[in-house]
């Protein structure tokens, strides 16, 4: 039954392709942006509501899309690749080289969120929280807020004039992922003095697509 449901998620994902292989297959910039903003706002979106569904029928969407663990199968392209197909990899090998640069710099938290998530017993996790929260993840967040503040001092988004993955990983890190393992609110990760990013979160979140899905994505644990 699980391995039917796994195959039922990577097929579900693998509808986005025939989209994916339009735009790539599209000529000119004008109709290649007509078929990404299709993908992202009717084709995209009638998949996602497709995998929401799935991950509903397992324990209401409280854990993975099948099973109790995360299941190493995957049927989408990284997300580079379907950046680049939805237009937010940047316009040039410069602007794609910045973005790479925000979006490591990014998971740099990672091994700190990682410890805190494998280790045993309350108070140790307890202990680490603290710690992370007021040390380790500190120096990442500066080293981000360095990057945004080298776009015209920080006052738009990270790289160039349009939103890209790297303001789409910054913000999931900053709003999501930190909060998750400090077990707080989402969106209530205190960035302390860091007011240039504090202003991105809040300019970020306030896109009208982005707002509507942080209101109606389904609530989980993760």
């Amino acid at each position: 039954m699980e391995q039917l449901q796994i195959d039922v998620v990577c097929e579900t994902v693998d509808e986005f392709w025939p989209g994916i292989d339009k735009i790539f297959d599209a000529q000119g910039d004008e109709k290649k942006n007509e078929l990404r903003n299709k993908l992202a706002n009717e084709e995209g979106m009638k998949r996602i509501s497709k995998l929401e569904k799935l991950l509903k029928k397992n324990k209401d969407g409280n854990g993975w899309l099948a099973g109790d663990e995360v299941q190493n199968r995957v049927g989408f392209a990284n997300f580079e690749d379907l950046s680049t197909i939805l237009g937010l990899f940047g316009s040039n090998s410069k602007e794609q080289l910045d973005i790479d640069v925000v979006c490591e710099t990014a998971d740099d938290l990672w091994p700190g969120i990682l410890k805190i998530f494998e280790t045993e017993g309350d108070e140790e996790k307890d202990a680490l929280r603290k710690k992370f929260a007021e040390e380790g993840a500190m120096k990442h967040i500066s080293n981000l807020e360095k990057l945004l503040k080298s776009n015209k001092g920080g006052r738009v988004w990270f790289i160039g004039d349009k939103v890209t993955l790297a303001d789409i990983m910054a913000f999931n890190m900053i709003y999501d992922y930190l909060p998750f393992i400090l077990n707080i609110k989402e969106g209530e990760f205190d960035l302390k003095e860091h007011d240039v990013l504090k202003a991105f979160v809040e300019r970020f979140k306030a896109q009208e697509k982005i707002a509507n899905w942080i209101k109606r994505r389904p609530k989980t644990r993760f």
